[in-house]
């Protein structure tokens, strides 16, 4: 799948929205708008010093509801303050959800006060009925979307 690339404009500045971004509940708002976990679940932050920081080489579990086993992790690429994020998750088990997805943020200072995100989103089935039907379907589309989303929320907490 060609990669997705989207933007969403808000209000805050690029330092204040990063505070948002830059922690682990962003990547399970994330998951939630993807539609990869259900609601209830937990994350946890893997890495490097006691506490671990949100920094790249770091991942964060996605914890699930139901006693609190590992769903999938993200792992932190790229974590450049305050202006790029890059974060990815892949899933070897499954049919329906095997596969990788890529979520590259940078941050732009808007014209206006503010900040313009633009993602670009990478997504590859790792079944090939499925990555075809990827082509057919608005699977691109519904990424896009769901990324718009998930950072309009996290910029709302």
């Amino acid at each position: 799948m060609r990669p997705v690339k989207t933007e969403v404009l808000l209000s805050q500045s690029p330092a204040e929205l990063w505070k948002r971004l830059a922690r682990p509940e962003f990547c399970l708002t994330l998951s939630h708008a993807l539609r990869a976990c259900r609601g209830g679940a937990s994350v946890k932050l893997h890495g490097a010093g006691s506490p671990p920081a949100f920094a790249a080489g770091a991942r964060v579990a996605v914890l699930d509801a139901r006693g609190g086993r590992e769903s999938f992790s993200w792992d932190i690429r790229t974590c450049e303050p305050p202006y790029r994020l890059e974060l990815a998750v892949r899933k070897e088990k499954g049919f329906f959800d095997a596969g990788e997805f890529i979520c590259s943020l940078e941050l732009l200072e808007a014209p206006a006060k503010g900040t313009r995100v633009q993602a670009e989103v990478f997504a590859v089935m790792f079944r090939a009925p499925l990555e075809l039907l990827s082509l057919l379907v608005p699977v691109r589309w519904l990424y896009a979307r769901a990324v718009r989303k998930a950072v309009k929320q996290a910029s709302r907490s």
